[in-house]
């Protein structure tokens, strides 16, 4: 397989091709050469208004809901929708059915995704049945290949299993995520809560229910010396208190979901469940203090935050429909529409690629002649709309159904296989 990428722009800070506009030729995995117009001959050849070349995209949360519940989502339909998305790499959470907390899990997981052009990285249940009280066996699971350590989308509400779970990876050197919220305070709420949910009457979810869990899992942090990661933060109050504990020397890092770049509580109106997420759309405010936080650097990573469901979970009331979107497909028009007026392009792409590969322990090659590939290519000035028929995901749960967004992947490229998004 040979292909020819045509006046593409480099953007890898680690190449001494950075920012230069060049013609990248690949043959079976490999970079082979890189020049001025270099002839093509039998390569299959792409090229663009303004083609962006890349590192493969690396995606810190996203769930697949396999084994269990198939229908919303499996590896292989998943893995298909990451590569569309320009992912080369993706962390997939244990919110499955059995949940994944043994060997057999992730071993499972690694085998049925080998060969696939996107590396699935296994993170294991950090908690049985993330219920948030007992610990899994943690060197175990990390002997057997998992990435890190995540009760998914239920917080470890017990802060003595937290500090335990903390302290125990220390053995390894392991990484932990943490989903910071407070059940206690959260519970029963749907959306953020402010002027919208009071104009809608729906219950809200307040700032402080997901702050006082940031300030806890800070102050454990500092306590044992361990390393955590925030999976997903929304507020404004979050995003000072990770800056203030990032300036104190704390091994700590966090996400942010791409779609709460671009979308605020304003879209609830419509009571489009598609739009009903966790943690739940906030306010203008939290959403300027979050691009801020990206542009700075406090934010390390962005992530989809994909979370399929069907029909049945996802048409319904709005109070009784489940939380979540689907987002691998639409994460980097998300993140370049919602941040890409005061982050720049090439330090926006970070947060996608190499910042989440170092936290995650994924080998990104570099730019260069003779390197494996591991690319996408992309337009930031291409419009497309989201149709339900090109959606690849088994679900179809996007709040962007029907809109059009700017910045379009056109091309995946990994482990000698590539994703052409036509």
């Amino acid at each position: 397989m040979r292909i020819l990428f045509r006046s593409a722009t480099i953007c890898d800070p680690r190449s001494k091709h950075h920012l230069k506009t060049v013609d990248l030729l690949v043959e079976e995995g490999i970079i082979l050469e890189i020049g001025q117009r270099l002839k093509a001959g039998d390569a299959a050849e792409i090229s663009s208004a303004q083609l962006i070349l890349t590192n493969g995209f690396v995606d810190t949360f996203a769930s697949f809901r396999d084994p269990g519940l198939e229908y919303q989502e499996d590896l292989d339909s998943g893995l298909h929708a990451a590569a569309k998305g320009g992912f080369t790499a993706v962390c997939v959470q244990p919110d499955t059915l059995p949940v994944t907390q043994h060997k057999g899990g992730i071993s499972y997981w690694l085998n049925k995704s080998k060969g696939k052009i996107t590396r699935l990285l296994p993170a294991a249940a950090l908690t049985i049945d993330l219920k948030g009280s007992e610990l899994t066996e943690m060197l175990d699971l990390n002997q057997a290949g998992a990435t890190v350590f995540s009760n998914a989308n239920h917080p470890v509400m017990d802060a003595g299993t937290q500090m335990r779970a903390l302290q125990y990876i220390r053995h390894f050197d392991g990484l932990m995520y943490s989903l910071p919220v407070d059940l206690n305070i959260a519970r029963g709420g749907m959306v953020n809560e402010g002027i919208q949910s009071t104009r809608l009457g729906l219950k809200g979810i307040p700032d402080m229910a997901e702050e006082l869990m940031v300030v806890r899992d800070i102050a454990l942090v500092a306590y044992t010396g361990s390393r955590l990661h925030f999976a997903k933060i929304s507020t404004s109050g979050s995003v000072k208190l990770i800056r203030d504990a990032k300036k104190a020397g704390l091994a700590i890092s966090c996400g942010v979901a791409a779609h709460h770049l671009l979308l605020t509580d304003e879209v609830l109106t419509a009571f489009d469940t598609h739009t009903k997420v966790f943690p739940p759309l906030r306010d203008k405010a939290d959403q300027q203090a979050l691009i801020e936080g990206v542009k700075d650097g406090t934010i390390d990573v962005i992530c989809s935050d994909h979370q399929p469901e069907d029909v049945e979970t996802k048409f319904r009331e709005f109070d009784l429909a489940s939380f979540g979107a689907i987002g691998l497909e639409t994460a980097f028009s998300a993140a370049l529409m919602g941040a890409g007026k005061k982050v720049k392009l090439e330090n926006l792409l970070l947060t996608l690629n190499q910042q989440p590969a170092a936290l995650l322990g994924h080998d990104l090659p570099v730019i260069e002649a003779g390197q494996k590939a591991e690319l996408v290519a992309l337009d930031p000035t291409l419009k497309w709309t989201v149709s339900e028929s090109e959606i690849v995901s088994k679900s179809k749960n996007s709040p962007f159904l029907g809109k059009e967004l700017t910045g379009k992947i056109l091309v995946t490229l990994a482990n000698n296989q590539l994703y052409w998004n036509q």
